[in-house]
Order: C-alpha cells, then structure tokens, then sequence
C-alpha cells in the first residue's frame, strides 16, 4: 500500500488493489495512482460523521486542557458547535448513549472517570483518544485547512501527553 495513505484510507484502498493485482495489466498502477490521487495529502477530503466527531472531540480537548470529561459535558459541548450536526442528526440531538455508539468502532467507550470536584461519572480520558486521533486525523491531511479555517493545527497529535507539575494541576504538553 502507499505510504502516503493513512490507516483509514489503506482500510478502504486494500481490497480495490487486490482485486487490481488480480486483474492485472495496467490495473495495478492505475489503482494506485487514483489512492493517491483520491486518498492522500490535501487532495482527501473527509466527510464521514466518525472523522468530524473525533475532530470536534480533539478540539473540545484542546481548548478545555481537560485529560478527562463527563460524558455529559462532552456531548453539550459538541451540541453548541454552531457548524456541526451534532444538534440534528436525522432530527435528534446527539446524546451520551449514541456518542458511546458513535465511538465504538474505534475500540473505546465510555469509562468511570473522577472529575475534580470528585464526582465520578461516565466519560472519557484524554488519552484514550491519542492513537485513534494520530491514525485518523493525519496531519498531512488538515494542515492544509487548519491555516484558513481557524482550526487548531493538528500536527503533533501523536506527540500530545498530558504532564502534571508538582502541584499536581494537568497542563498540556505538545
């Protein structure tokens, strides 16, 4: 498979070139130059609802500096995206149970999580998002947008950690 091809897009690919490579001629090469045309870089263009829920959850984590949330909180928060669907989605507004769905494809779900204020609800932790996030939200693909849309730049995703100084107050480290 093209390097130049994120897991996703090498998910979709693998089965079209192996029917490729078993048609033979020039079918090989011209499926790997329409992957690379269609898949890789800034030409790919991601619409699936999956990929914009995990962008929106990067965000909602950046700009919180949380390494954990409620549930609850994650889902208003996605809510009040003014250009996002998560307030209509076929005519409901999303809720916990349908993000805990939306996510599972992914190989995590919602967890017992004690907040600050020591309650412990169901939610998320912040590094339960970094692999899928390095594997579905390549840098190559967004930093092209990122400079014109006023989206955070999500190169370093694989790099982001979540330190705590010695007073014990989280802080990001990118």
């Amino acid at each position: 498979m093209p390097q130049e091809l994120d897991d996703r897009a090498t998910d979709v690919w693998e089965p079209l070139m192996a029917i490729a490579d078993l048609a033979g001629g020039d079918w090989p090469e011209r499926s790997w130059k329409a992957a690379l045309a269609l898949s890789a870089g800034s030409a790919r263009e991601d619409d699936s609802l999956g990929v914009m829920l995990l962008k929106d959850i990067w965000k909602f984590f950046k700009e919180t500096m949380a390494a954990r949330t409620s549930s609850a909180a994650l889902v208003d928060a996605l809510v009040e995206l003014e250009e996002s669907p998560w307030g209509d989605l076929r005519g409901k507004v999303l809720d916990t149970r349908r993000l805990a769905r939306m996510l599972k494809p992914y190989g995590f779900g919602p967890r017992t999580v004690r907040l600050s204020d020591g309650s412990t609800p169901k939610g998320y932790l912040l590094e339960d998002f970094a692999d899928t996030w390095n594997r579905y939200l390549p840098a190559a693909a967004t930093s092209a947008t990122s400079a014109t849309n006023d989206e955070p730049e999500l190169s370093g995703v694989a790099d982001v950690a979540l330190v705590a100084d010695k007073s014990g107050i989280s802080r990001w480290q990118i």
